[in-house]
């Protein structure tokens, strides 16, 4: 197991389970882009790590699994892809959902 991985177990460990508090966010991206390339993924449609920063959207964890979604873009601008990762498993898997979004933006 890469370090990048045991920093980002270590930090998962060290949180509430719930919902990702706003304050921990960055470092959770951070972490998470730092192991990405250790996890092992399912069709991720693309996503690098550095897709990562600023997207991640309804962010929560609860052991064993980092669920969070993050809004298609490019060939996919009205997809709204779910992450789930499981850092004790080392796996990655994406759900793509097709959503509309409303008059004010809202899914």
């Amino acid at each position: 197991m890469s370090l990048e991985l045991t920093r980002l177990r270590a930090f998962l460990t060290g949180i509430p389970s719930g919902n990702v508090n706003p304050e921990d966010q960055l470092e959770l991206e951070t972490l998470l882009a730092s192991c990405w390339d250790d996890l092992a993924k399912s069709d991720t449609g693309g996503m690098n790590p550095q897709k990562l920063f600023s997207r991640m959207e309804n962010l929560s964890w609860h052991h064993p699994t980092l669920q969070f979604e993050i809004e298609g873009t490019g060939a996919s601008p009205s997809a709204l892809f779910m992450q789930k990762c499981s850092p004790g498993q080392l796996t990655l898997r994406m759900e793509k959902r097709r959503l509309t979004r409303t008059g004010d933006g809202a899914w």
